[in-house]
């Protein structure tokens, strides 16, 4: 590994520890009496999740709680997170109210505040519910499923056991911390290390979740940039194949591929066919100068791979990766609306999706229809994820230039 990247990953290392900062409060025994009364709380981001806890007077029962409660109303019964921008721009005081109920794997959301951020649009989302104890509830959500952005965050717990009548008094709502709210930072985490490639050569990922991976090949080059721009408004994280040549020149745009969330890949040193094992070795050196992050995953140039090439990509640690939904963006003839028709009428579970952003010349066809891709794929319940994390790669995440614990 060459000194830049050593020095990355020490720092990569320190800094990821503050991921596990718990916030937390202790509540005094609160005013209310009711069994979901507050008595501890804390929310912390682990790698790319949001996760609270919250510990109740009493056991909870998730199936009488309501996922988007009426908070004017004193009947209604819930367990919520409240999380708010703190910001004087444009979507400041904007933001997301989180609750637990109903099944043992879903949360209730509903954005606030008059610029808040789009949610699925029954409000229901997929997430991680653990019971620690009869009395604690513990929520793990994809920070992707969020509408949430990486900003400064006031949040606070608020419950109610719905007993108040038609309108809640002072001591019907329960709030944790009880005077105001506490501060949190969402983060960016960046792939910091991947491993776990088993050198195989792979069209797609898993056909059993309603995953894709968004790939993009050839760059870095004059479209990255508004690509990316793409990817961050909508909150979905890409992979890039890159051309060492190509990262050599642009060598700041492929460390803000990384530091959006996006995995960084090989696609060799400069687009020729069939690269030998010392081309692969340069170009994830190059890569991983400018990025700190040497690729696990391998795409040949033009799709031409046989097995030796599979095996010198193996003997870099790296997966080679095609592809089963071809996109077209490359073609003269295609148009912005047969990219995106294409593709929609292609995908699958497990997906991998190809685009590209490299090259002189503009790809405006790519930059038009991503967008549209996002929302149509996400429409039919389609989650978008990095190359690595659909094949099941290990991944070690960091939070750069995030602050030093208090």
């Amino acid at each position: 590994m060459n000194p830049r990247g050593k020095l990355y990953f020490i720092v990569a290392g320190l800094i990821g520890g503050v991921l596990a900062i718990v916030f937390a409060n202790q509540a005094q025994p609160a005013a209310v009496t009711s069994p979901l009364a507050l008595r501890q709380g804390e929310v912390r981001q682990v790698d790319r999740s949001l996760e609270f806890t919250v510990h109740t007077a009493a056991p909870v029962t998730l199936g009488e709680l309501e996922l988007q409660p009426d908070l004017a109303s004193g009947t209604s019964r819930y367990i919520c997170l409240e999380m708010t921008r703190k910001s004087a721009e444009p979507g400041g005081g904007s933001g997301e109210l989180i609750c637990a109920g109903g099944s043992e794997n879903s949360v209730g959301v509903t954005p606030t505040g008059e610029q808040g951020p789009a949610v699925a649009e029954d409000g229901d989302l997929a997430a991680s519910v653990e019971r620690p104890g009869p009395d604690v509830v513990k929520i793990t959500i994809p920070l992707s499923e969020l509408g949430l952005p990486k900003a400064d965050y006031a949040f606070n717990f608020i419950s109610s056991d719905g007993s108040c009548g038609p309108t809640p008094g002072e001591g019907c709502v329960d709030r944790l911390p009880e005077d105001g709210s506490s501060d949190f930072v969402l983060q960016t985490p960046v792939m910091a290390g991947c491993s776990g490639a088993d050198g195989v050569q792979l069209r797609y990922g898993p056909r059993d979740q309603k995953e894709v991976a968004l790939s993009f090949d050839d760059g870095p080059g004059v479209s990255t940039p508004e690509i990316l721009e793409v990817l961050d408004e909508k909150r979905a994280d890409g992979t890039f194949f890159m051309l060492g040549e190509a990262v050599k020149r642009n060598a700041d745009l492929a460390r803000q591929i990384t530091l959006q969330g996006s995995e960084v890949a090989s696609h060799s040193m400069k687009h020729d066919a069939f690269p030998t094992g010392a081309d692969l070795r340069s170009t994830n050196d190059v890569i991983e100068q400018a990025t700190g992050m040497r690729p696990c995953s391998f795409r040949p140039p033009y799709g031409d791979v046989d097995g030796p090439l599979t095996r010198r990509a193996a003997a870099q640690d790296m997966n080679t990766v095609l592809w089963d939904v071809d996109t077209e963006d490359w073609a003269d003839w295609s148009s912005v609306d047969s990219v995106v028709e294409g593709t929609k009428a292609n995908a699958q579970p497990g997906s991998i999706i190809l685009m590209h952003d490299g090259g002189d010349a503009r790809r405006d066809k790519t930059i038009e229809a991503l967008p549209r891709i996002i929302d149509e794929l996400r429409a039919e319940g389609y989650s978008f994820v990095t190359v690595s994390e659909l094949l099941g790669n290990r991944i070690d995440w960091a939070v750069p230039g995030s602050p030093e614990p208090p």
